[in-house]
């Protein structure tokens, strides 16, 4: 049976014998598939985390085949981070593995209850940075970060 180039989505070829039932259970069986969410929850399977932090969790939740990626890090910084004149210097806080890129540069919000800025996910390289904030970030200050973005295949 053909299928689409996409997403793979089965269809009867015109040569085919009429199946409507069949046709139809294959079609929601393959969109089943791509809307059913992937978790992954291993450090290792989404990316490095860059020196001068460490992880408390991280999740990456894929679905539509890997094309939609919602992205959570909770990480912790083991230096201070300073603000100067309302700027910071860009931080890279983790790396993500090439499955995991997004298909353009992804800005996102990050926080951690009281001190909150500006990031980015590099479309290029898979760096995750920091690139404005409010205030200073003392060491051991947790850093969280969520965002969702498209990738190509």
């Amino acid at each position: 049976m053909p299928s689409t180039t996409t997403f793979a989505l089965p269809y009867p070829a015109l040569s085919s014998a009429p199946n409507v039932p069949q046709d139809l259970q294959l079609l929601a069986a393959a969109i089943d598939l791509l809307l059913t969410p992937v978790l992954t929850t291993t450090t290792a399977s989404i990316g490095t985390v860059s020196s001068g932090f460490t992880v408390n969790d991280v999740r990456a939740i894929t679905l539509l085949g890997g094309r939609l990626i919602f992205l959570d890090l909770y990480l912790s910084n083991t230096a201070a981070i300073t603000v100067t004149s309302g700027n910071m210097t860009d931080t890279t806080v983790f790396t993500l593995v090439s499955a995991l890129w997004p298909s353009h540069y992804t800005s996102f919000v990050w926080g951690n209850g009281s001190v909150g800025g500006e990031g980015n996910v590099i479309s290029t390289s898979g760096e995750v940075s920091l690139r404005a904030a409010s205030d200073s970030i003392a060491a051991g200050t947790n850093i969280r970060i969520s965002t969702a973005y498209l990738r190509n295949p």
